[in-house]
């Protein structure tokens, strides 16, 4: 009836095995006497035990969300370490991986065990980061005729201000109002491959050159009847130097008092087109023809005795028209 029982010096760390198995043989009293006995120990070893990883739900990114929260889980209850494969983000600060840019991005899970642990098989997971979208619009702009090019200007939306993307902006080239309106475009400006992270928008305006107001008021003239027309004139105003507009100056025709006022035009003359460019006032005036003064003058006459012939007058008018005579004589009815 000898037994014997085992034990192991205590311990549970892979580090510290192997812990030493002992026997301990039991039996009445002087049993044990009547054996030489051989008692050999054995090792007990703890081995490192295997561990999985497990990824928390995670979903895809839009570019300028906020990081990734990782929330996987190592069967060992042990830390999960992960790296990003975004070779722009130089480390994974916990749980945190930041966003870089648009496209995909894989994350890979790992945990290096320890000395009770088996390292756990890396876990990776790709995730899509969408584009941002974002816009650049060109605000509508006029100016009138003649006069220098506002700043255009423009609204940006959707870009990250840490991304410092800006716009310039520009016309089509042309100055005339027939011309317009012109096209307005902007034009992004962003350190390399800033731009790749979004969808983008953009939207063009018009730029419109508006008339100028230009005017040529006609001066009233006029003369007295028989002289020469004097030389006509106007006021010309609102039209550029580099235009060349020429005005010219004309009546219609007549030389009578009586046909008086006549009307005097201005006629506007310039390259082709340009004239397009004015909202002109255009406004006429009279020439009048006023009467020319006349004198008179008789011919030497003597006087009469009853009974001579008649008076034969031959006095002449400045005009050269035809005198009348009348006589003051109540006996004579008419004059011939």
């Amino acid at each position: 009836n000898v037994t014997v029982s085992y034990s192991r010096t205590a311990g549970e760390t892979v580090g510290g095995s192997p812990y030493l198995i002992s026997a301990t043989i039991s039996a009445a009293p002087g049993v044990l006497d009547n054996y030489t006995i051989t008692n050999t120990p054995a090792s007990f070893t703890i081995s490192n035990s295997s561990q999985t990883i497990a990824f928390g739900p995670l979903a895809d990114k839009t570019y300028g969300d906020a990081a990734f929260s990782l929330t996987g889980t190592a069967s060992s209850g042990l830390i999960i370490t992960y790296i990003s494969g975004d070779p722009a983000v130089a480390s994974v600060s916990g749980t945190t991986v930041p966003i870089h840019k648009a496209g995909t991005v894989t994350i890979t899970a790992s945990q290096p065990g320890n000395g009770n642990y088996s390292a756990a098989a890396p876990v990776s997971r790709t995730f899509t980061i969408w584009k941002k979208t974002a816009s650049l619009a060109a605000t509508a702009q006029d100016k009138v005729y003649g006069t220098p090019d506002p700043s255009f200007t423009g609204t940006l939306t959707g870009f990250l201000a840490g991304d410092d993307v800006t716009a310039t902006y520009s016309r089509t080239a042309g100055e005339s109002v027939a011309g317009s309106p012109y096209t307005i475009t902007g034009t992004l400006n962003a350190a390399p491959g800033v731009l790749d992270n979004y969808t983008i928008t953009s939207t063009a305006a018009d730029f419109s050159i508006t008339r100028v107001p230009a005017s040529v008021i006609v001066n009233a003239s006029g003369k007295l009847f028989g002289d020469a027309d004097p030389a006509l004139s106007g006021t010309v105003s609102g039209f550029l130097a580099g235009d060349n507009v020429t005005v010219s100056y004309s009546r219609t025709a007549g030389e009578t008092v009586g046909g008086s006022p006549y009307l005097i035009s201005a006629n506007i003359s310039a390259a082709p087109g340009v004239l397009d460019n004015y909202t002109i006032t255009n406004t006429p005036a009279s020439f009048t023809i006023s009467n020319s003064a006349q004198t008179i003058a008789f011919a030497p006459l003597a006087d009469k005795t009853y009974g001579d012939a008649a008076f034969t007058l031959t006095g002449t008018a400045s005009c050269g028209l035809i005198i009348t005579y009348t006589s003051r004589d109540p006996g004579v009815a008419s004059v011939t």
